[in-house]
């Protein structure tokens, strides 16, 4: 979901109209009623729409609009180093070039001792060198591999 929210508006015009199209209530967030009802007829679907029912985040049983960007972009808008290079930024939030547990803590949040231990466990299968922090060119390697960070968590 970082990704969806470095995305360049024109990017994703077509996205956002067919998520305008299905928000019948105005709401800004899709009911599973809502998702249904606008992707049952398109090819594929039913397999959109569990793939967009996972990316309901923060579990509210609808989908915002930055959710479902994240679970629609296309490979091809998804994999621009200039949407990396902003997600990268917006972890590292001192600056030092590198990514560590508590800056990724602070971007999800750390409701529960199971999110840190899940946090730095990722953060060790990301780090490549050891020296217990994600470098920009860690971070390119594990997004080239189509992981993301959230799908570690």
């Amino acid at each position: 979901m970082l990704m969806a929210t470095q995305v360049n508006p024109k990017d994703v015009t077509d996205i956002r109209k067919l998520f305008q199209t299905m928000d019948k209530d105005d709401s800004g967030s899709l009911t599973i009623q809502e998702l249904r009802s606008g992707l049952q007829n398109l090819d594929g679907g039913p397999d959109l729409i569990k793939q967009v029912m996972k990316a309901d985040f923060d579990n509210s049983g609808e989908i915002s609009y930055t959710e479902f960007l994240a679970a629609t972009l296309s490979v091809d808008i998804y994999m621009r180093e200039d949407y990396f290079n902003g997600a990268f930024k917006m972890l590292d939030k001192d600056k030092s070039g590198k990514i560590d547990v508590n800056e990724i803590l602070s971007v999800i949040g750390t409701g529960s001792v199971k999110n840190e231990v899940l946090v730095a466990k990722a953060v060790r299968e990301i780090d490549e060198n050891g020296d217990g922090e994600i470098s920009y060119q860690e971070f390119m390697v594990m997004m080239a591999k189509g992981t993301d960070l959230e799908e570690r968590l």
